[in-house]
């Protein structure tokens, strides 16, 4: 593919504290001469959520090199970039679905993957929707909050939320501290609270596959921890795309407690 097709050989986010501040921002980037990239495209995921559950407004500008023109600079004119505004609960919601989509080697912000984990950040984005007073996706607009919370609850305690985030955090930080290897297979026994990781070189990714798929099938069969298996290399285009991913996956842990806390108390 030709660079210059790409929409996003460059990114920027942009986190807001409110809603109202994301607008104001997008306002500003929209003003005429305030810089000399060229706004080729917009979509405001606020106001219309993607059925995945994704929210924020994504700004897409054909670039232009005003610091020198000599023929290098010239070279990156006309390439794309994206730049998306969203709010800091919004901002949690798309790293917590990127963390664990690196972590299950899953797409799941493109809506493909585990249909469980799919359903649960599709419940918990419309109520982060409801708690910014925004619109959510058109799937649960019959839906009330006592649903959503119930249903997202039902998920949290399926999925065994907390252990497997717990885990899975640990991992991937000591991956990116190179404390792992090329391929790493994490296994957490969640009765115990204990991660096991078992690296891989480069050359032994088949090794790796056949492993995992023993242990698969012992977690089906003999009922042992479940599995995943993390490139190093997918947990640094992690961090380096999400440098606070674990501080803001922390934070979205604590929402997702919120709401196991609201069933508990049965204030719903």
């Amino acid at each position: 593919m030709r660079l210059s097709r790409m929409q996003d050989i460059g990114g920027v986010h942009a986190i807001m504290n409110t809603v109202s501040q994301v607008y104001k921002l997008h306002k500003l980037y929209r003003q005429k001469g305030r810089f000399p990239h060229i706004l080729k495209g917009e979509h405001d995921y606020i106001s219309f959520p993607k059925s995945s559950g994704y929210r924020g407004i994504h700004l897409v500008y054909e670039f232009y090199n005003s610091q020198g023109r000599g023929q290098r600079a010239r070279d990156y004119d006309g390439l794309l970039v994206e730049v998306q505004l969203r709010t800091k609960l919004q901002h949690e919601w798309a790293t917590a679905v990127e963390t664990v989509g690196t972590v299950l080697g899953q797409d799941l912000k493109s809506g493909i993957g585990d249909a469980d984990w799919l359903e649960l950040f599709r419940y918990i984005s419309s109520l982060m929707a409801k708690i910014e007073n925004q619109s959510i996706i058109k799937e649960h607009q019959h839906l009330s909050g006592r649903d959503l919370i119930l249903k997202a609850n039902y998920l949290i305690d399926k999925l065994d939320f907390f252990n497997k985030i717990a885990g899975w955090l640990t991992g991937v930080r000591l991956i990116n501290e190179g404390k792992g290897s090329s391929y790493n297979i994490l296994s957490i026994d969640t009765k115990e609270k204990k991660l096991s990781i078992v690296g891989f070189t480069d050359n032994k990714l088949d090794e790796a596959n056949r492993m995992l798929a023993q242990l698969e099938q012992d977690a089906i069969t003999k009922g042992a921890p479940e599995p995943v298996l993390v490139a190093a290399g997918d947990a640094v285009k992690l961090r380096k795309a999400y440098p606070n991913y674990f501080l803001d996956m922390q934070e979205f842990v604590v929402f997702v407690h919120t709401i196991v806390e609201i069933v508990r108390e049965d204030n719903v």
